[in-house]
């Protein structure tokens, strides 16, 4: 034993990263016990066993200098630099002629200060030490939707608030509680369907007394999107798929008799934009399509509700024209691509999932907030991922990519050998 422990120990001399050193070692220890026992099974005695297995893995500092080489952590330069550009693009709403609020600039330097300290912090943690702590999570997610829905002091278009001084919670910023919870549960072999049809329905109930329904739409899809990395069997994600499209039919009938009108009138604003229920939708087409390739300078034309945060599109594009607004765009698009090509890098089943899901939560904004404007989608409470103004559109969508930042740095330090399952 004694020459295992100082052949690994002179393999990990060569190895700088510390969470490194202990994969190797996990790893090297694991193969040298499996090459033993292969030994040990043609009749050889173990210390003669012991040191063929080491004889053949081959020179140790050699390996040394391999292992260290193939899991060094490295940051993911692309994301990170999508990440500072968009947060560098989001000054631009608050900068259009006529709307230069100097106290609105500094707010958002403080955001954006926070939002990218979030995201460098959770790069820097090691994400796997998240894995067992899938109920904690869920449950201060619940606990955050219940505070809400019993002792809000604040409401505003009939959305409950918590507001304590110059702070106000949203419903929506217990989405990442929630995104960790099921990363968890979803990896977990021993959650069973009605487990997760239990633990999925409660929020889900909890944030139509808010009532939020933008949250509650970026809840389910993130959630549903998950399941197909999930460890249930395809055939049991599509029944699930398919019971969740009846539960909504049926949902949404429920809804539709008991919504409010202005929910209603939202919504219908996509079947008559040119009617008076239509009149938001219409203006946002007409900014749209007046906008030219680089913007109108008359800052008076635009006259349309919330301009910084729901329908900040539609004034970026009226304000600095398609030829930016198609670039901002692009940038936008390149996160969820950028992380479904970590998908396939990640051999951890809990690393795939988290990146899965921030995917998700990423593009069903994105995509909401672009159908909205262009009037193909209701009419909704719907951030565009750090453009929008306010703390929850940048800081709830850095720390997520701060997430699949810190398990791209750890992408190769999950074992190959060793599976979890042979551990």
């Amino acid at each position: 034993m004694a020459d295992k422990k100082t052949f690994i120990s002179e393999v990990t001399a060569q190895i700088r990263s510390k969470e490194a050193k202990q994969y190797v070692s996990e790893e090297l220890g694991y193969h040298l016990e499996e090459a033993k026992k292969s030994f040990l099974q043609k009749g050889m005695a173990e210390t003669e066993a012991e040191e063929k297995a080491i004889k053949r893995m081959g020179s140790p500092q050699e390996i040394g200098q391999q292992l260290n080489r193939v899991h060094r952590p490295r940051p993911d330069w692309y994301l990170l630099g999508l990440l500072c550009t968009v947060l560098c693009l989001g000054f631009l709403p608050l900068l259009m002629p006529g709307f230069l609020v100097p106290r609105f600039i500094l707010s958002k330097v403080i955001i954006v200060v926070i939002s990218a300290a979030a995201a460098f912090v959770l790069m820097k943690i090691d994400y796997r030490k998240w894995k067992r702590a899938g109920w904690l999570f869920y449950t201060v997610g619940v606990l955050f939707l219940i505070g809400i829905d019993f002792f809000s002091n604040l409401t505003i278009n009939g959305k409950a608030y918590l507001k304590f001084g110059s702070i106000t919670l949203d419903s929506i910023m217990v989405m990442p509680f929630f995104y960790l919870a099921y990363a968890s549960f979803m990896n977990n072999r021993k959650c069973k369907v009605w487990h997760f049809v239990l633990l999925f329905l409660v929020p889900l109930i909890l944030f139509g007394y808010v009532p939020n329904l933008s949250a509650a739409f970026i809840y389910s899809m993130m959630v549903f999107i998950m399941l197909w990395k999930s460890v249930f069997s395809r055939k049991t994600i599509i029944a699930i798929w398919s019971a969740a499209a009846m539960m909504l039919a049926f949902i949404t009938a429920i809804f539709w008799h008991s919504a409010r009108y202005y929910q209603k009138e939202r919504i219908l604003a996509i079947l008559h934009p040119y009617h008076d229920t239509g009149y938001t939708s219409m203006q946002a087409k007409k900014l749209l399509t007046h906008a030219g390739w680089f913007g109108q300078s008359n800052p008076y034309d635009l006259f349309i509700a919330e301009p910084y945060t729901n329908f900040v599109f539609v004034s970026f594009t009226y304000c600095y024209g398609w030829l930016l607004a198609a670039f901002l765009v692009l940038i936008l698009i390149m996160f969820p691509v950028r992380m479904a090509m970590t998908v396939s890098k990640v051999k951890d089943g809990y690393g795939k999932l988290l990146t899965v899901g921030a995917a998700a939560f990423f593009t069903v904004q994105f995509a909401c907030h672009i159908g909205m404007a262009a009037g193909v989608f209701p009419m909704t409470e719907m951030s565009l991922p750090f453009i929008s103004y306010g703390l929850a559109p940048a800081l709830l969508n850095a720390a997520v990519i701060g997430i699949v930042l810190s398990v791209y740095r750890k992408k190769n330090l999950v074992a190959a050998g060793i599976s979890a399952e042979k551990r």
